[in-house]
């Protein structure tokens, strides 16, 4: 049996799941610049130049790589899922080859052998991530030094001692991204170590082993813009760790749970940093001197860092300075309260305050930020909102605010929230929903309200115009009266065939 499989211009994306046989039509395949194979559990034979022909269950090989690529002269980007070769040679491909872009991605990589790639002198980008990489020669990029600028290596076994690629400064003097996440990366070479690039640009490292890195050693690469130290060990971040790094627009150094010190003079001289994550520390104190001098801070992530009220006065003085931040997220932090740490938080877009023993708010809480479209105050104490909240906070999109202990909700107070899409008021104590509530909320999308006690007659209130598409009803777990629950039960139906 033969099937027709669609093919997109420029562009052949082969699935092959398939036991039978299928033939894909293509009437210039000559001219096809990218191949994607998502199944590499076939081969490929071409038997002219408008027809190609994939097996199914037989395993692609080298051989099968090398017939590709000779059979598409002007394929550019090559895409390899799951392939069943653990190294390649430079025999493997053929005399001329324009790839630009070569993926082998969840395959059986243990080694890239010294000019393997010879022939693809074009190459940009190179992705091998999900391999069984243990070493990288510093001669397997020779032939495309020149032109590489992406370089994948992520999800393998890598070690800096048994990879001499290393060991040779701006042996590819192109690069600007280097990705080694997930990686058997312990610590920097004591001495001999160099970077591929001193133009890197982008330096992911995360998800290693490190517990410290020499205070020298990022410090080689000033032209860094973004750095990944995600998921370590690390213990401290010293006063010059990133002192070098005056270009650093993006900094992730979060869920280093072992980070109890932070020097204050950290990142003074990073005053470009736009994106800051140091998550999941156990900093416990926050020095305003640490983050006052990055007045350029748009993203600031200090979720669970275990500050406590002792440090609200210094949060106060950093977000004063901070005037340009659109993204703070405080969560899992025993604050306790929020008043006036927002005031010039002008050009905040999104905040997140969840479980930080937050147990009332008052009318003055958000005032000064008319920019807000996304408010997180999941799991905290609070038990009603004032009225006059929101007054200012007229462009709110999204409002969380589950696992609280509100017990009602008046129509005043979100009477002014008409752009409001997204509510979320689940597992709270609300028992009653006043007449007329949602009548202004005319951009209202999803309602949350799971585990509450609301479900009356006054529900069924919505505006017919409502542009609702997403309920979920509340309900009491622990009446079992069957009166209610016949009567429950007659409300639900009536929504039901309210919106559908």
């Amino acid at each position: 049996m033969k099937k027709i499989c669609a093919v997109g211009f420029f562009v052949l994306t082969i699935f092959c799941a398939s036991t039978e046989a299928f033939i894909c039509d293509y009437k210039d395949i000559e001219n096809i610049h990218t191949c994607i194979i998502f199944n590499t559990s076939s081969t490929f034979v071409q038997s002219d130049k408008e027809v190609l022909r994939v097996v199914s269950n037989v395993e692609i090989s080298i051989d099968d790589m090398k017939e590709i690529l000779t059979n598409f002269p002007k394929l550019e980007s090559l895409e390899i899922l799951n392939g069943k070769f653990d190294s390649y040679r430079s025999s493997d491909f053929p005399s001329s080859c324009l790839l630009k872009n070569l993926q082998i991605l969840r395959g059986q990589l243990v080694s890239l052998a010294s000019s393997g790639l010879s022939a693809c002198t074009l190459l940009t980008s190179i992705n091998f991530s999900y391999n069984k990489l243990a070493s990288v020669n510093k001669n397997a990029f020779d032939s495309f030094q020149s032109t590489l600028k992406t370089l994948n290596l992520a999800d393998n076994k890598i070690d800096f001692t048994t990879s001499d690629i290393f060991t040779t400064s701006n042996s590819l003097p192109a690069l600007e991204s280097l990705n080694l996440s997930s990686n058997e990366l312990s610590s920097f070479p004591q001495s001999g170590f160099a970077f591929p690039s001193t133009n890197l640009k982008k330096l992911d490292l995360s998800f290693n082993k490190f517990s410290t890195i020499a205070n020298t050693i990022l410090n080689l690469i000033p032209s860094l813009e973004e750095l990944y130290l995600y998921n370590n060990s690390m213990t401290e971040i010293s006063e010059t760790q990133f002192s070098g790094l005056t270009l650093l627009k993006k900094l992730n150094i979060g869920n280093n749970n072992n980070i109890s010190s932070i020097h204050k003079d950290a990142f003074k001289n990073n005053i470009a940093l736009e994106v800051l994550n140091i998550t999941r520390s156990t900093v416990t104190k926050l020095e305003k001197e640490l983050l006052t001098p990055l007045t350029k801070l748009q993203n600031l992530d200090l979720q669970d860092i275990k500050i406590d009220n002792s440090s609200i006065e210094n949060l106060k003085d950093i977000l004063s300075s901070l005037t340009d931040l659109k993204y703070l997220n405080i969560s899992l932090n025993k604050i306790g309260s929020i008043d006036g740490i927002f005031s010039s938080s002008k050009n905040l877009v999104e905040l997140y305050i969840n479980e930080i023993g937050l147990e009332k708010l008052s009318e003055n809480s958000f005032d000064n930020l008319t920019k807000l479209e996304v408010i997180s105050l999941n799991k905290n104490s609070l038990e009603s909102f004032p009225d006059n909240i929101f007054k200012n906070t007229l462009g709110l999109k999204v409002l969380h605010a589950s696992e609280n202990k509100i017990s009602q909700l008046k129509t005043s107070t979100f009477e002014k929230l008409e752009k409001l899409e997204y509510l979320d008021l689940s597992g709270n104590d609300i028992k009653g929903i006043e007449k007329n509530f949602f009548d202004k909320l005319k951009n209202l999308k999803v309602i949350k309200m799971s585990n509450n006690e609301c479900l009356n007659e006054d529900i069924l209130s919505f505006n017919s115009s409502s542009s609702l598409s997403k309920f979920d009803k509340c309900f009491d777990d622990y009446n079992s009266s069957p009166t209610l629950i016949i009567s429950n039960a007659l409300l639900i139906l009536a929504l039901l065939l309210k919106f559908v």
